[in-house]
């Protein structure tokens, strides 16, 4: 079971395993490190627009501040009672649409967690408000897509 030494010019056709181990050993502890400092949110960059009202008035609107903070209409509603919220919301239920907007320098997971909430009320549509401020047209939006591929 020990190691046999050779006598003579005999050739050793075995493998020594024990530094691919160790290489491997030290590649994992290197990924284990790293990868937890390469997970980062994504981003989400909210559209500018000049139309400020619903578009019918008939749905209901779901505001979020840049503290992450809701309402419901004029009404501030925690994450915790979103969604019982929604479900007793007469507006929102009877239109089956609600309507947020959220503050652009929001992490995503904030509207993420609003779009769940009102999916599980029942709320067939969920419509995303973007922020006042410039329309871009299409052609601009596509010249700025082709800088950002250079």
């Amino acid at each position: 079971m020990g190691m046999q030494l050779n006598q003579g010019d005999d050739l050793n056709s075995e493998i020594n395993i024990t530094p691919f181990v160790d290489v491997v050993l030290v590649l994992l502890v290197i990924f284990m490190v790293t990868t937890p400092l390469m997970q980062k949110a994504a981003e989400l960059e909210l559209p500018k627009t000049t139309l400020t009202k619903a578009v019918d008035g008939t749905e209901q609107m779901l505001t979020i501040d840049e503290y992450g903070h809701l309402k419901l209409g004029s009404k501030t509603v925690r994450y915790v009672d979103l969604l019982e919220t929604l479900k007793n919301d007469k507006r929102a239920q009877d239109g089956g649409v609600i309507n947020i907007a959220a503050h652009s320098s929001l992490p995503y997971v904030y509207v993420f967690r609003a779009m769940e909430a009102a999916q599980n009320a029942g709320i067939s549509r969920v419509l995303l408000a973007g922020q006042d401020g410039d329309v871009k047209d299409l052609k601009t939006l596509d010249s700025e897509a082709d800088k950002r591929r250079k």
